[in-house]
């Protein structure tokens, strides 16, 4: 029997051949790979194995000979693959003098800034794990070696524009990564380099907090990032980003600058002005000779176009797309209404939706009533043994009547002679100290009534301090029942000290205390004046049918009353007597049953309805434990279900019912257009492919025939499932966004609801390398009228062209002609500003009866007025924003203009160029018109500025933070120069990268 490793022995090439690509696909396929198929180094690796073994199968030999072969067939696949980078999207992407830039390196430098980016956000992530309670880690925002988009501010509170997204807050990912790599360029020219000990130092000090090697080893391996890649990335961002700090300008803050700033926010400007089209002198321009077109057309051919001089040939980058449309009124049609049994079941399971705001409010009423009811409560039971109870309504001669309850409900107040009182056996409608008081009733008790009906509610709370007994009293004494005058008669055999008050120095010592404790008693009652009424007294008062008084009512009368008794109104008092009197009547006998039992609530109840209302309301304190009463009846919890709630619901489910449908439509389209691409698109080979044998004629005619036979099907499922099929031609980007073209600004779905609405179409301008036919995406119109599938049909990639290709001769005559009007435009500007600028003549003299071009027939000369307005204006920002940077300077909108935008000549004139009656020629915000403008006034004027000057020493040092930033326009231009000289030096034209991916 053979030995089973007699296979092995007869095919060890291919045992070798396996072992080899076992290594190369654990060592260095990943590193080849990793970031996407399209980095340049894999293709080259791919092309050098693919041509060794091709030209070891051809040569069919062994030994030297096929090694030989097989090195060359490596060579010749490396060379192939490296020299065709068009078939692995190694099209030039941007020019340089140094070289140019394919989309291979640019995606290159990209991953490469994603690497360092990535690594240091982790890091934090890690750091902050183990640290959780780290101010300082949790403020350090990682490292920005970015130069477009927004950073975060210190503990992530702010967005702050990168350095290029200053100048263009739209400006695409390929203007950083294009400006780094020129950063790099000077790098190299200067010799700067970065150790790896710097790139350590970084790592380890940059967050105040250094990493484990662990740390980093686990940051790496979720990465997918090797430590020489690593440091590789980190260090090429640290040089271009070290380079920009060196070499960009940052001129410092003068404290001329400052006062400077504060003219610009202070000085006002007026200016009369006259605006001239440059339009209005294409006509007069000539046509332009062949020699002038040609070299226009050669300074010119290798720029993007400029919409606003027309200046720039370069064809931009252009694509045609292809959308299937679902139209909401044509699925409306189609989508039956929703029945009764559906609108039913929808609004029984949707409840909630239909709560009645009666009833919520009603709601919200109980629940702070029972809250309320709760507070006083609390504030009624719980003063404490020491602290009494005081009321507004109580007048200030009530006299200190001990409770029978040895709760803190008495509302006693101090009285100056409390030792008369005898012990608990008196109830609390006999006072200690009546001897004072009996005197009077002897004979101003008739006038007792009659000094209630002067209008005094004082004493029909009179027992305030008493609980209910005083409450009983009042109204009697209102309704001039006699009971309290022949109370007074008798001499209430329950009080010891009756027989006191016949010395008359006791009387007056007591009648003298009185005098201050009813002054003491009024400050007080003004002082609780504003304590607010409790809810159940008033209600109280409703139940026994009774209007419950204002409070400004109660408080105003019950101080004028204790005033009134603090001054010696002593009638006032003898009602006190009268009211200790009763018991021996009826009446009294119920006031002591109210005055044992606190919760005696029907004597309340049986008030006259003509008795104060302070009684009532004094009364429901007593009984605070009864629940309020409901001001009004409960309402329906839910919004019934009529005929006009149902046909609300009925449109809704239908609506609902139609955005399904249409949904489920365009999915479906998205889906047969994605395997219809598959099908018949990838089927098309290429002539760039080493196995195929198409050239590039056969092949434009197979993917002719492709196109065809897609748009056929297309248009067939369209009409078959109720779409509308379309195809745009070949557009570029501004074309395609300001053309009339609704599916251009289809949003993705929902992306509307996060703020910030996004192009559905954004992918497909932004990446020329994604297959055609294969990229399918859905957007909806901004109102939801239509939903659209879109792919893109075919490209056409940014290339110069020749003067004799269609439409190109014309543009350049075009642009000729426009940039000689916009030319005599400026000449005519001056013209005017010339004459207006005479001795004695106003540029209004100067334009009447005059043209634009000064030819007769023109359009006529209108001047226009700005009346006052400032240069700058102070923005300040609220909220966190404005703690986090302050007032800040910012334009100020010049009235009469678009967008109140002006040139930088135009201000310079206005407030720095010209005196008053002085005019002079400016060129407009916009190439498409230039200004003469005259200075009618400048307030303060040049000779004014001393005093203006003065105000500013005062109020700068009011508001540092804002002149602090003086000379901040002198720095941005001066960085706006650099960042231009830097693509100039290197012959980059910016258009061409914005073209090239303005949304990507």
């Amino acid at each position: 029997m053979a030995s089973p490793f007699e296979i092995f022995r007869r095919n060890q090439w291919l045992v070798v051949a396996l072992f080899g690509l076992s290594i190369f696909a654990f060592v260095l396929l990943d590193p080849l790979t990793s970031g996407g198929g399209d980095n340049g180094l894999f293709p080259i690796v791919l092309g050098v194995l693919l041509g060794g073994v091709a030209a070891w199968l051809i040569s069919n030999t062994t030994g030297r000979a096929a090694v030989m072969w097989a090195a060359a067939g490596a060579v010749a696949g490396g060379l192939f693959v490296g020299l065709s980078g068009n078939f692995f999207g190694g099209d030039v992407a941007v020019r340089t003098a140094e070289g140019d830039l394919t989309r291979n390196d640019l995606y290159e430098l990209q991953r490469r800034n994603q690497i360092a980016n990535q690594f240091f956000v982790g890091l934090k992530d890690k750091l902050e794990e183990r640290e959780p309670d780290n101010e300082a880690l949790r403020g350090t925002p990682p490292p920005n070696f970015n130069y477009v988009g927004v950073r975060p501010g210190p503990f992530g509170l702010q967005q702050i524009p990168n350095i290029l997204s200053q100048f263009d807050p739209n400006a695409p990912e390929e203007f950083g990564l294009v400006f780094a790599y020129l950063l790099e360029q000077e790098a190299d020219e200067a010799g700067l380099e970065i150790s790896d000990d710097y790139v350590n130092a970084l790592i380890n000090s940059h967050y105040g907090v250094s990493p484990t090697r662990e740390e980093i080893r686990e940051l790496r391996t979720r990465m997918g990032v090797g430590e020489t890649d690593l440091f590789d990335a980190i260090r090429a961002e640290l040089r271009h980003r070290r380079m920009f700090e060196l070499l960009a300008p940052n001129p410092t803050s003068l404290p001329t600058d400052a006062w400077e700033l504060y003219r610009k926010l202070n000085q006002t400007a007026d200016v009369a002005y006259v605006s001239l089209p440059v339009e209005e002198f294409v006509p007069q321009v000539a046509e332009p000779s062949e020699a002038e077109v040609s070299q226009l057309f050669e300074d010119y051919r290798g720029q993007q176009p400029d919409p606003a001089t027309g200046l720039g040939f370069l064809r931009p980058a252009q694509i045609s797309l292809g959308y299937l449309t679902v139209d909401r009124d044509a699925v409306e049609e189609s989508v039956d209404a929703p029945t009764d049994e559906e609108v039913r079941a929808y609004y029984e399971a949707n409840k909630s939706e239909f709560r009645n705001p009666a009833y919520t409010e009603w709601l919200s009423e109980q629940r702070q009533m029972e809250n309320q009811s709760e507070i006083d409560s609390l504030l009624e039971g719980g003063a404490g043994p020491g602290l009494p109870t005081l009321s507004p309504d109580a007048p200030a001669d009530a006299p200190a009547m001990p409770a029978e309850d040895p709760q803190p409900q008495p509302t006693d107040e101090p009285q100056p002679a409390p030792a008369e009182e005898p012990t608990a056996e008196e109830p609390a409608e006999e006072p200690s100290e009546e001897p004072a008081m009996t005197a009077p009733t002897e004979e101003p008790a008739p006038a007792d009534p009659a000094g209630d009906d002067d209008g005094e509610e004082s004493p029909e709370p009179a027992a305030t301090g008493e609980s209910d007994e005083p409450a009983m009293t009042e109204p009697a004494a209102e309704e001039g029942e006699p009971q309290p005058q022949p109370s007074s008669e008798e001499p209430q055999p329950e009080e010891p000290s009756s027989e006191e008050p016949e010395s008359g120095e006791e009387a007056g010592s007591e009648e003298e205390d009185g005098d201050s404790t009813a002054r003491m008693r009024a400050f007080e009652a003004r002082g609780f004046a504003s304590l607010p009424a409790e809810p159940q007294e008033e209600e109280t008062q409703e139940e026994n049918g009774e209007q419950p008084p204002a409070e400004e009512e109660e408080t105003e009368t019950a101080a004028a009353e204790l005033e009134a008794e603090a001054e010696g109104d002593e009638p006032a008092m003898t009602e006190q007597p009268a009211a200790e009197q009763p018991p021996a009547e009826q009446p009294p006998a119920e006031e002591e049953e109210a005055t044992e039992e606190p919760p005696a609530e029907p004597a309340m109840t049986e008030q006259p309805a003509d008795a104060p209302a302070e009684d009532s309301a004094e009364e429901p304190a007593e009984g605070a434990d009864a629940p309020p009463a409901p001001t009004r009846e409960k309402p329906e919890e839910f919004l019934p279900l009529n005929a006009e709630r149902t046909e609300e619901i009925r449109e809704r489910l239908k609506r609902d019912a139609v955005s399904e449908e249409m949904t489920r439509r365009i999915d479906a389209a998205r889906d047969f257009m994605f395997l219809l691409g598959e099908e018949v698109w990838s089927e098309v080979p290429s002539p760039d492919d080493p196995a195929s044998d198409v050239t590039e004629e056969e092949a434009e005619e197979l993917r002719t025939a492709a196109r065809e036979t897609i748009a056929e099907r297309m248009a067939t499922y369209a009409e078959e499932n109720g779409l509308t099929y379309n195809r745009l031609p070949f557009l570029g980007l501004n074309e395609l966004i300001d053309g009339d073209y609704p599916v251009a600004t289809a949003e993705i779905p929902g992306s509307a609801r996060t703020g910030q609405p996004q192009l559905a179409i954004a992918p497909l301008l932004g990446n020329f390398q994604t297959p055609l036919f294969n990229d399918v995406r859905v957007g909806e119109t901004p109102d939801g009228s239509a939903l659209y599938a879109i792919w893109k049909a075919d490209q056409r990639l940014p290339a110069e062209q020749e003067l004799t290709d269609e439409g190109v001769r014309e543009a350049v005559v075009a642009a000729f002609k426009r940039q000689k009007a916009a030319e005599a435009a400026a000449a005519r500007a001056d013209e005017l500003a010339e004459q207006a600028s005479a001795e004695g003549v106003t540029l209004q003299q100067v334009v009447e009866g005059q043209t634009v071009t000064g030819a007769e027939g023109g359009a006529p000369l209108e001047i226009q007025e700005t009346g006052p307005f400032r240069r700058l204006r102070v923005n300040r920002p609220t909220g966190l924003e404005a703690f986090l940077s302050g007032p800040s300077p910012a334009r100020n909108p010049v009235p009469t203009f678009e967008n109140g935008l002006v040139s930088e000549e135009f201000l310079d004139a206005a407030f720095d160029d010209l005196a008053p009656g002085e005019a002079a020629g400016v060129p407009g915000f916009r190439p498409d018109r230039s200004l003469t403008v005259e200075l009618k006034s400048r307030q303060p004027s040049d000779e004014e500025l001393s005093t203006l000057y003065e105000n500013f020493l005062e109020e700068a040092a009011a508001e540092p933070r804002l002149y602090r930033q003086a000379g901040i326009e002198e720095r941005r231009v001066a960085l706006e120069a650099f960042i231009n000289g830097l693509f100039e030096k290197y012959g980059v034209d910016r258009g061409a990268i914005g073209a090239m991916d303005r949304d990507g």
